[in-house]
């Protein structure tokens, strides 16, 4: 398998920020056509982000963990579908366009950190 090209990885890092964006453009316009715009780069993002967070566990995993290493980041990728339920209940307070752009504010942040700090767990 060849490594991804850094602009394109950059990108698909970031995606979830992108989607973020979308939805909250798509809120603020109330418009349906963003919306399917932003649940596919959402939809997209998550899969990229799923299909990364495993490869990950299989890099630093040692055969005799990598089975329950899988099954824990599982088990915690799927609390993330607890999220719409939490935004709903803060619906109440919080318009959908702020949690949304703090949402892509969060993505960048854990990008950054990402980005930064790569390296030093490299084999």
């Amino acid at each position: 398998m060849t490594p991804a090209r850094p602009a394109v990885s950059a990108w698909r890092s970031q995606s979830p920020s992108w989607g973020m964006v979308l939805a909250a453009v798509a809120v603020g316009l109330d418009s349906l056509a963003w919306v399917v715009v932003a649940a596919a780069a959402l939809g997209a993002a998550y899969g990229l982000l799923l299909v990364g967070g495993l490869r990950e566990i299989q890099r630093i995993a040692g055969p005799d963990d990598l089975a329950g290493l899988t099954a824990v980041y599982y088990s915690l990728t799927y609390i993330g579908f607890f999220i719409p339920a939490v935004l709903a209940l803060v619906g109440a307070w919080l318009p959908y366009t702020v949690m949304f752009v703090i949402g892509a504010v969060l993505a960048l942040i854990s990008f950054s950190i990402v980005a930064l700090s790569w390296h030093r767990h490299l084999p």
